[in-house]
């Protein structure tokens, strides 16, 4: 069966202990939910399949997502990477370039945690991850009232990932996941063809290369809760609400009958 759509799961930090931070996950949680996924015959798909898809040019088949983490922390090739190679799962990390091996002093909670260095990152490339660019600083693109300033949150952190990886980077996730018609267009302008914002839903055929949907992941997901995201697209994975979402299917065929 041809798919028609292409969720995008959205992680940030994987580490032991998250001090009720709810965009980090244990390495035990994270396991919970990939192997959840894994046994309801989901599978992680590559970046370069995902773009292939969007582009109409290849077909991943049903079960298919794209499993993405923004910011780069170390606990994510610590913790993170290992449970993601035992399944034999794809990822791809978007890095603050210009914060690389220092801390993500953006965080309001705790003061910042420790982000991937330029050997941690080859270290990614090298096991076969997929690094694209989360800006030079973490900046809120849509506040830099400066263009200049704009241009070089886009075009330095893509040169600097380039240099260091050896690969296009051509893809990237908008810092708190804001973006507007101008961030877009200096997007274009610094080299960039395909941009993922916060918006949830499913990627179908048709959506905007330069505001793609992902879905957020957060501590508090439980594997059956995941899962409901995942087939509804949907940040709402309460079971409530897909047993809504299965009433409503039913009173429509009912009403076209």
């Amino acid at each position: 069966m041809k798919a028609t759509r292409f969720p995008v799961l959205m992680y940030h930090r994987i580490a032991p202990r998250c001090g009720g931070d709810p965009w980090c996950l244990s390495p035990r949680r994270f396991r919970a939910q990939m192997q959840g996924l894994a046994r309801a015959g989901y599978r992680a798909a590559p970046l370069d399949l995902f773009l292939d898809w969007m582009r109409g040019e290849a077909d991943p088949g049903p079960g298919r997502f794209l499993l993405t983490f923004d910011d780069g922390y170390q606990g994510v090739l610590d913790h993170g990477i290992p449970i993601l190679e035992a399944l034999g799962w794809p990822a791809t990390l978007f890095l603050v370039a210009g914060r690389l091996g220092l801390g993500s002093d953006w965080e309001r909670r705790g003061g910042g945690h420790r982000l991937l260095d330029e050997a941690g990152v080859r270290e990614l490339v090298r096991r076969g991850f997929s690094v694209q660019s989360h800006g030079f600083t973490h900046a809120d693109l849509n506040a830099l009232a400066d263009d200049a300033r704009l241009e070089h949150e886009l075009t330095a952190s893509r040169q600097r990932l380039e240099a260091l990886t050896g690969s296009a980077v051509r893809t990237i996730a908008y810092p708190y996941g804001r973006t507007d018609g101008r961030v877009q267009s200096a997007a274009r302008e610094a080299g960039y063809e395909w941009a993922f914002g916060v918006r949830s839903g499913f990627n179908r055929p048709g959506v905007d290369p330069m505001d793609l949907r992902r879905l957020d992941i957060r501590a508090g997901d439980g594997p059956r809760r995941l899962r409901r995201k995942v087939r509804f697209g949907t940040n709402d994975g309460r079971l409530r609400t897909s047993l809504q979402y299965y009433i409503q299917r039913i009173q429509q065929r009912f009403m076209s009958t």
